[in-house]
């Protein structure tokens, strides 16, 4: 389950950096914020490191 949500992850970004790279026009989409830090705070918490606290 966590590797298709990391996989969805990537493929999203891959898709958007594609997209600046090619100027393109990206289309805004309403998306529920608690939800998606939710669910990238894992990878959140490695990244910023023990010295931030994420609430």
């Amino acid at each position: 389950m966590e590797v298709q949500k990391a996989a969805k992850r990537s493929s999203e970004l891959t898709r958007q950096l594609l997209a600046f790279a090619r100027k393109q026009t990206v289309s805004p989409k309403v998306i529920h914020l608690k939800n998606t830090v939710e669910g990238m705070l894992k990878m959140l918490q490695r990244l910023i490191g023990e010295d931030i606290e994420l609430i």
